[in-house]
């Protein structure tokens, strides 16, 4: 997912709680580090990684399912 998606939902769920909207949690620095962190991860261990935004959990359950199917 992009950063600004990933903000936009941070911001979204700090508001739903209560929380201020802008705190370190949803700021674009720590996200784009944060995903950086998580690329690196997921290279290592040679993850198949499955973009999920803006899909429902159907499609990615759908989607999940058929790359295991092709294993």
């Amino acid at each position: 997912a992009s950063p600004n998606y990933i903000a936009n939902i941070r911001r979204n769920r700090a508001e739903t709680l209560g929380l201020s909207s802008e705190s370190n949690y949803n700021s674009l620095e720590r996200i784009k580090k944060e995903l950086s962190y998580a690329e690196e991860v997921f290279r290592k261990l040679n993850a198949t990684v499955i973009n999920t935004e803006y899909k429902s959990i159907e499609e990615s359950a759908f989607y999940i399912e058929k790359f295991l199917a092709k294993r």
